[in-house]
């Protein structure tokens, strides 16, 4: 295999950002497979609480890809329901991480994990 092969098979199993602007728009692409997976299995998470936390560090991710220098976007999660909170924190720079209290969430749906609850945004 050669060596210009495989830098593209390491690229790929990294995780990315791009992001794209003009005038009238901006626009940001999320691959964060291997975050959420790290994730997971840090904390031995069930398949809705990692579904939860990935949607919630894919949203800060994308919220913190255009800010300037070394500003943050936390996003905090607060509810009701079995989940209890849900927080992300991402930086321009892509570093991301997030968790959530109750990895072990054996609800059916996002709306039962969640229930009712409050979003902040802090940045």
């Amino acid at each position: 295999m050669s060596k210009q092969f495989r830098t593209i098979l390491d690229w790929r199993k990294r995780d990315s950002v791009l992001r794209g602007l003009n005038d009238h728009s901006q626009i940001s692409l999320i691959h964060n497979t291997k975050s959420v997976q790290n994730a997971q299995q840090r904390f031995q998470m069930s398949p809705i609480s990692t579904q939860l936390v990935g949607m919630t560090m894919s949203l800060a991710s994308m919220m913190s890809s255009f800010l300037k220098g070394e500003e943050r976007v936390i996003i905090d999660i607060q509810t009701k329901g079995p989940v209890q909170r849900i927080y992300a924190e991402a930086s321009r720079t892509g570093e991301v991480r997030g968790m959530t209290r109750n990895p072990f969430v054996k609800s059916k749906t996002i709306q039962e994990a969640i229930g009712s609850g409050r979003c902040y945004i802090k940045k």
